[in-house]
């Protein structure tokens, strides 16, 4: 469950900012289909990108819900 909360704040990040999965993979230095995977719960990000997402969205780790 965890997967799926991190899948709905990531999916409003990119959407609030205007981002295409595409766009956040380049940034992040990931493929799109890595941010797709993190959008549909199927894997988590790994810290290193965690710590990546929070720098892109100028967010602390708080701030991703990590709710189970």
């Amino acid at each position: 469950r965890m997967a799926v909360e991190v899948f709905h704040t990531l999916k409003e990040l990119l959407e609030k900012n205007n981002m295409t999965q595409e766009e956040v993979a380049v940034r992040l230095r990931v493929t799109k289909k890595t941010v797709s995977s993190w959008e549909n719960g199927k894997t988590l990000p790994t810290l290193d990108k965690i710590e990546a997402i929070c720098e892109l969205y100028g967010l602390s780790y708080d701030d991703i819900q990590w709710r189970n």
